[in-house]
């Protein structure tokens, strides 16, 4: 796990705060210069100095900050820029011959056809994990597929294979989907979930299991009571009665910033340092173990065993909570891997 792609690179020109200050002219020329590939760099798995090694396939999420509606909208002059500009160049030293590169939808995909379309053939999708049966939870991101000019031949357009894909799906799927198929946490998940706050507000566990209201922040449980007035104006009855009712307590909608399950149907987006998103009709929030099952991950047995898949062991809690926010979702970055597969052959 190189957590530092600077690590990754020798023969820098510029230092990572200095690319921070580059006008897009100077980033450019910059961009194209040739940079070489450490052999080893400090790896935070095994807290060694690891081999790089050097793939077939690049699956990379690059820092959505700089593009997400809810950031600053500074676009490449953002902060996060020098880390793509080092996952760029080390793409580009490395002459990876597929690269899946993953962002909001906003992102520009400019930027991957300026810096690397002499090396890359790239295609852009804005894929939503609803596409594919997984329409529980909002996730819509933009999917850029790149094939190495030198190393890959295309031999089909990843949007036409994804749009076959996806009406397929919609076809063949008569699945009915509720969002209550999230709550899957038992009692013993609960209380490991809301074991630090129950110190914090010196509660008893017990208790606060089944008044977990109480634990709540004064501006959680405001807005609390603001979705649940916005749910009873708009549908006509009580949002404790529903099992639609999901809403994002980081969030205040009298400020007019509506983050809920009223909208889509939908489990709102994942963020990360995202809020409590709050179940009326179950008296809590969702757990993080099942908001990590609600974007795909096999964290229970019977998600495992329907997918054939090891179940991933994770604690709910912080450690839950670290794997969330800006993840992928399984199901898309999924498919947009198999598409980027099946889409070219090795020269």
């Amino acid at each position: 796990m190189f957590l530092n792609l600077f690590d990754m690179l020798q023969g820098t020109c510029y230092e990572q705060d200095a690319i921070a200050q580059l006008t897009s002219q100077a980033l450019a020329k910059y961009m194209m210069t040739c940079v070489a590939v450490s052999k080893q760099a400090p790896c935070c798995g095994h807290g060694l100095m690891c081999a790089v090694p050097w793939p077939d396939f690049d699956v990379t999420g690059t820092p959505c900050q700089d593009f997400s509606p809810a950031g600053k909208h500074r676009g490449p002059l953002g902060s996060q820029m020098p880390i793509f500009v080092a996952w760029v160049q080390i793409v580009l030293a490395m002459a990876i011959p597929v690269v899946l590169h993953e962002n909001v939808p906003q992102f520009w995909v400019s930027l991957l056809e300026q810096f690397m379309g002499h090396a890359y053939f790239v295609f852009s999708i804005v894929m939503d994990c609803g596409d594919v049966g997984f329409p529980l939870i909002s996730r819509r991101r933009r999917y850029t597929i790149m094939y190495n000019r030198s190393r890959v031949q295309v031999t089909q357009d990843p949007s036409k294979v994804y749009a076959s894909l996806c009406a397929y799906m919609a076809r063949t799927m008569h699945i009915a989907w509720s969002l209550s198929d999230c709550w899957l946490a038992d009692d013993n998940e609960v209380l490991m979930e809301i074991e630090g706050l129950c110190q914090t507000r010196n509660l008893p566990a017990a208790f606060a299991l089944h008044h977990m209201a109480m634990l709540l922040s004064p501006g959680e449980h405001r807005r609390l009571i603001a979705y649940m007035a916005m749910w009873s104006d708009r549908f006509g009855h009580c949002s404790t009665t529903d099992k639609r009712a999901v809403s994002n307590l980081a969030d205040n909608p009298e400020a007019g910033y509506v983050t809920w399950s009223g909208a889509s149907g939908r489990i709102p987006g994942l963020r990360t340092n995202g809020g409590k998103l709050w179940v009326p009709y179950l008296g809590r929030w969702l757990t993080t173990k099942e908001q990590l099952a609600a974007m795909g991950v096999p964290v229970y047995s019977c998600l495992a065993m329907a997918a054939g898949v090891p179940c991933v062991p994770v604690r709910p809690g912080h450690e839950a909570k670290l794997m969330l926010g800006n993840m992928m979702h399984i199901a898309s970055v999924g498919t947009a891997m198999l598409v980027a597969l099946s889409c070219g052959r090795p020269l």
